[in-house]
């Protein structure tokens, strides 16, 4: 008896130090890097294994649920083989859990996130990483006392409310707060504590708001807000406000030109070929047609006016008013 016990607290330990090991290095060069970005023109490890996150992040998330499965199996047909199977889950559940959280630290390194969400959203993965492990730890051990067999089936229980906790934060970084309730019905929405639709709202006073309201942010909360609203500006571009808007984002244009709109850099985007690595929306989720395109030039040249804006009168270089 002691024996064995010994020998499964060895493959514990040993277990342990394999996770301990893999975390190190994948969380090694996010922490060097002093969380910011390395410049462009330099080689990062962090920059370049970051975007597997998306790739890895699915692992641990199917193992987890298998092994749940697994155990419920066994709670009625006990089998050794399936013990040992469930032990192998559980082994590879806590390496690509610690996997998926160092390559999401990477990740997350200079993105264009809300910070607050993201900063959850790590330490939730670690969270996670560490759990999975104890609990693969805790399996090797399962048996040999009542109080193992009780403290691993908690940590079961945890590792899944984790897991929960995680993945939804993850899905508020990439969707949006409100991306799994903004088509629910009502009563779902009030026990999400998100807005009800059917709130009585003041109409616009002016037919240049009317007209943002009817016809550009229907189009922006569709295929644009995502990627460039409160929660997320990727490319350090905003297009919610719009004070961020006229300033633009990384690439250094504003991303309407009163004077000019055919020639703004956010119609650009939306005109590239659908193939193109810089269409907007990105290949995949949609793109805006020729209509929308021609609602959002009328937008531009009406002021580029959003509700809580003073609309503005846009002059071209000879001083006239835009029309």
């Amino acid at each position: 008896m002691k024996n064995s016990l010994k020998t499964s607290l060895q493959k514990s330990v040993l277990l342990a130090g394999i996770f301990a090991l893999v975390s190190t290095f994948f969380l090694t060069e996010a922490f060097a890097s002093g969380g910011g970005a390395k410049p462009a023109e330099t080689f990062s490890w962090a920059a370049f294994l970051g975007p597997f996150h998306t790739v890895v992040l699915h692992l641990p998330i199917g193992f987890m649920t298998i092994a749940l499965v697994l155990e419920a199996l066994h709670f009625f047909q006990p089998a050794d083989l399936l013990r040992k199977v469930i032990r192998l889950i559980l082994v590879l559940t806590a390496l690509t859990a610690a996997l998926a959280a160092g390559l999401g630290w990477m990740r997350g390194l200079g993105a264009d996130y809300d910070p607050v969400t993201l900063d959850r959203h790590r330490w939730a993965g670690v969270a996670f990483a560490v759990v999975t492990g104890i609990t693969a730890a805790l399996s090797f051990a399962l048996g040999k006392a009542r109080a193992i067999r009780g403290l691993y089936f908690a940590f079961i229980g945890l590792c899944m409310g984790v897991m929960t906790i995680t993945g939804h934060l993850g899905g508020n970084l990439t969707h949006g707060s409100t991306y799994l309730t903004e088509n629910a019905p009502e009563f779902i929405k009030k026990l999400a504590g998100g807005k009800s639709t059917t709130a009585i709202v003041e109409p616009p006073k002016d037919e240049a708001t009317k007209y943002y309201v009817e016809h550009i942010k229907p189009l922006f909360e569709a295929k644009c807000f995502s990627c460039h609203g409160p929660e997320k500006q990727k490319g350090d571009l905003r297009l919610d406000v719009r004070e961020a808007v006229l300033k633009g984002g990384d690439s250094g244009e504003p991303a309407v030109k009163l004077d000019d709109p055919a020639a703004s850099y956010l119609l650009r985007l939306v005109m590239m070929p659908p193939d193109h690595d810089d269409v907007m929306p990105p290949s995949g989720k949609g793109t805006v047609s020729e209509e929308e395109i021609m609602k959002l030039i009328r937008w531009i040249r009406a002021g580029a006016v959003y509700p809580e804006a003073v609309p503005s009168v846009a002059t071209n270089a000879s001083g006239t008013a835009a029309r």
